[in-house]
């Protein structure tokens, strides 16, 4: 497996962020718990991901 260097690295931790506060969020608008998987798998049929990929 090929390690990441420092750019892959940032726009990872970027993006677990911004998955970590989306989560937040819709766990306040649903008002119960959201799994971090739902919270991936939302935040990648959005199309949030896609800001990355450039």
């Amino acid at each position: 497996m090929r390690k990441m260097n420092s750019k892959q690295l940032r726009i990872v931790q970027e993006q677990i962020s911004e998955i970590k506060e989306y989560r937040e969020v819709l766990a306040r608008l649903f008002k119960h718990r959201i799994s971090l998987d739902q919270a991936i798998t939302d935040w990648f049929e959005k199309g949030f991901h896609e800001k990355y990929l450039k």
